[in-house]
């Protein structure tokens, strides 16, 4: 079963699944969707930034709340994608700060991302 949406972190989930779901999950509105936060302006702009997949889906990579314009997996990104399990890299380009990496249902369904 795969399950896409979460309800927010608490301390009634087993210690594995918290770990699980803070790891591949992130904040959207009242609820969390699949995904990875990339973090924010502390990583020197065009590092490289690591992230996993748990299992594949189509996913979009936004910049500061917008369509990102790096490279996911060396391949410029112009729009969502299919990523297959394991890990995946994200060049931001210069002056993008906040990325994260999203199922794409969930932007095209109105989630409200932090």
């Amino acid at each position: 079963m795969r399950i896409n949406f979460a309800s927010p972190d608490n301390c009634f989930y087993p210690p594995a699944a918290r770990r699980f779901l803070n790891a591949h999950f992130v904040s959207a509105g009242p609820l969390r969707v699949l995904g990875a936060d990339l973090g924010c302006d502390s990583i020197p702009a065009g590092t490289p930034r690591r992230f996993d997949v748990s299992y594949a889906e189509q996913f979009a990579v936004i910049a500061d709340g917008r369509a990102a314009g790096g490279t996911l997996d060396g391949v410029r990104y112009w729009k969502p994608t299919l990523l297959r399990p394991g890990s995946h890299w994200y060049r931001p380009l210069l002056g993008e700060r906040h990325v994260q990496v999203v199922w794409r249902e969930a932007l095209q369904r109105g989630a409200g991302l932090r």
